[in-house]
């Protein structure tokens, strides 16, 4: 809800932190040791300092929230507002608007017959060349973008943050499935 109404940060967003916070552990790790144990040791890094990150905040901001506000107001709007939070925390995750804008871009280009501002627009949504693509070929990349990115940007983070909360949500992006969603894929409770 909060990735419709305010959309992304538009100065630092969090999940552009952490891949920039991935590129700097990997190169930081690829200069000290071979490059599967590199690998390996970011892919471990990432998720455990992005997940304790968010875990920090969600429980400092809790204790904090608590001290500053007991007594002006009842537990359960102490609790609301660090939910809010969390649900803060989760919609950075979430790509919905982005989504919309950058797909309906390619999609008014092409209404307006603006082959080469479609070409452009598309471009900034795909990793393929778009320079000598027709309107079809256009049309198919951002329809196929779009569906790989619903679910990789609505779905899955929603998914994760059911079955995890806001840590859960965050760890998906750093590519480490948290324990809930994989113990419940194993029972063949998710898939």
């Amino acid at each position: 809800m909060f990735d419709a109404l305010i959309g992304d940060p538009r100065r630092f967003h969090p999940v552009v932190g952490l891949g920039n916070l991935a590129l700097l552990l990997e190169r930081g790790t690829r200069a000290v040791f071979p490059p599967l144990l590199a690998g390996a040791l970011t892919a471990v890094a990432l998720p455990l300092i992005s997940g304790g990150l968010v875990y920090i905040a969600l429980s400092w901001s809790g204790e904090l929230l608590v001290h500053w506000l007991h007594g002006l107001l009842p537990p359960p709007a102490i609790v609301s507002l660090n939910a809010a939070l969390a649900a803060l925390l989760v919609s950075f995750c979430i790509a919905t608007r982005s989504l919309a804008e950058h797909t309906g871009r390619v999609l008014a280009d092409l209404e307006r017959g603006d082959l080469q501002a479609a070409r452009e627009s598309t471009a900034m949504i795909v990793g393929r060349d778009t320079a000598s693509l027709a309107e079809p070929e256009l049309v198919r990349a951002t329809v196929e973008c779009l569906a790989e990115s619903i679910g990789d940007g609505i779905t899955a983070p929603l998914a994760f943050a059911f079955a995890g909360g806001a840590i859960s949500a965050v760890l998906l992006p750093s590519g480490l499935e948290p324990v809930p969603v994989t113990a419940a894929m194993a029972a063949g409770a998710v898939g």
